[in-house]
């Protein structure tokens, strides 16, 4: 059917029109009990940081205007294009609302309709958010706001899954071995001083189970998911672990480091021993007055 200004006249509807205008009838009920939840609920919340409360009051203006707009009849083909964009926007208005008030129910919800995996709800929360806050650009300004969360999100989540293995720079402390090839290439703790950090945090459980697992290799945002911590809590404990690492590193204790090779070196080149030569000539036993190197394995076995 070919668009034009009007459609047909208002008291005489096609049938899609009529189920368009029930589902905006639905939707502006149930926008208008998710406004009210968040002025009654949400905002007022002790809980609840200013500078989180200035983004509830902005979606809560979006769903203000998204009921104000849904709630018009109209036949206008623009007007209708203009009521369906509302509409996404107040659905993932309504899902930024339940992310601040942790309704990890709806966004597992919003997760499943989004991505297909409910479990994924804690990349959707992100994709919902982190542009903005940092002032840029995000699903507000997208043509399908959907299609741009579910893109942020997996993006999300593949970086989340590199960040999960473990940081090639550091060594395990079931790996680190005093061997004979630890050339000069990486910088990474000594049992010692891995054993010093780990003492030394004792005292503070958060801190210790960041230390341990750092040192296995563990990137900050592995443990913050491995913890289930946020990200404001990883870098106040991130922040504790370089203060602490420094203040040790500064009083000598334990924290000598060892250059472990990040490439493969042989054993051969890295221990060698000077041999004198001997003349056969001048007697057995006699010291030509010459020497040369020689390669000596790490088992002391000469090649």
């Amino acid at each position: 059917m070919k668009e034009s200004q009007e459609l047909h006249p208002a008291n005489d509807p096609p049938e899609w029109l009529n189920q368009f205008w029930g589902r905006l009838h639905y939707a502006t009920s149930h926008f208008a009990l998710v406004l009210e939840y968040a002025r009654i609920r949400i905002l007022p919340s002790k809980a609840l940081p200013d500078h989180d409360r200035e983004q509830v009051t902005g979606l809560m203006e979006m769903l203000f205007h998204g009921v104000t707009l849904l709630s018009a009849q109209s036949v206008e083909i623009e007007f209708l294009r203009l009521q369906r964009r509302c509409l996404r926007d107040c659905i993932f208005a309504h899902a930024g609302l339940a992310l601040y008030d942790q309704d990890i129910e709806a966004l597992q919800e919003f997760s499943k309709a989004v991505l297909g995996d409910a479990k994924q709800y804690p990349a959707m929360s992100k994709a919902l958010v982190e542009n903005h806050l940092k002032g840029w650009r995000d699903w507000r300004n997208a043509n399908d706001p959907a299609a741009w969360i579910g893109k942020v999100a997996r993006a999300v989540i593949e970086k989340e899954q590199r960040e999960d293995d473990p940081d090639p720079s550091a060594i395990e402390l079931d790996e680190a071995a005093e061997t004979p090839n630890e050339a000069i290439a990486t910088r990474c703790f000594t049992y010692q001083s891995i054993k010093e950090l780990e003492t030394a945090a004792l005292s503070d459980n958060d801190l210790h189970q960041y230390v341990s697992l750092r040192a296995k290799g563990n990137r900050p945002g592995a443990i913050r998911r491995k913890l289930g911590w946020d990200e404001r809590k990883t870098e106040q404990v991130r922040g504790q672990f370089r203060r602490l690492r420094d203040k040790l590193r500064q009083q000598g204790v334990g924290m000598g480091v060892r250059w472990s090779a990040s490439l493969p070196v042989s054993q051969g080149s890295c221990t060698v021993y000077r041999e004198l030569l001997f003349d056969g000539e001048k007697g057995k036993g006699k010291h030509s007055g010459g020497a040369i190197w020689q390669h000596r394995d790490p088992e002391g076995n000469e090649n």
